[in-house]
């Protein structure tokens, strides 16, 4: 099973507001697409299962299995406390093979351990996790006083790369 388009939605005690992932088998010349979400207010995964007769990008996707396996390299306290105080933080991934060029904010992950990346090493190719906090950027209120709509921005961006390919020129 290959992964492709994971997110996790949490706020700083780790408590999860939105998770969910797609995982995609090729069935002979079909492919089976399973859109797994966790629902938190059921406490129950959902999973939707649709067949399709083309994947493009399936051969770029990662192993679903080895994705976990780097995803929990990554020590999700660390990298939270690191970023600040905020309402809420998201870790994701397509889950496809990149060229990824970034400066200042990519880490690599090999063998368990994480190393910074420097920026006269890129562009490299790899998988990558993004982690980031949702920073508030405005909210409107009623006559009440009470939040009727709030808009968010992504801030403090860090990517982890695996199974690294130098580019050597």
């Amino acid at each position: 099973m290959r992964l492709e388009e994971f997110e996790v939605d949490y706020t700083e005690d780790g408590r999860i507001t939105d998770l969910s992932w797609q995982l995609l088998g090729q069935n002979g010349n079909s492919y089976n697409l399973y859109q797994i979400r966790y629902d938190i207010d059921k406490n129950r995964y959902q999973v939707m299962n649709s067949q399709l007769e083309t994947w493009l990008q399936y051969n770029r996707l990662i192993d679903a299995e080895h994705f976990f396996e780097n995803l929990n390299v990554l020590d999700i306290k660390d990298i939270t406390h690191a970023k600040g105080d905020f309402s809420s933080y998201v870790i994701q991934s397509t889950g496809e093979l990149i060229n990824y060029a970034v400066e200042n904010r990519t880490h690599v992950v090999s063998n368990g351990e994480i190393q910074l990346l420097d920026d006269e090493q890129l562009p490299v190719e790899g998988y990558y996790i993004s982690t980031f906090a949702m920073k508030k950027t405005a909210e409107e209120r009623d006559d009440q006083g009470n939040i009727t709509q709030e808009s968010f921005e992504g801030t403090e961006l860090s990517d982890y790369l695996f199974d690294v390919n130098f580019d050597e020129e």
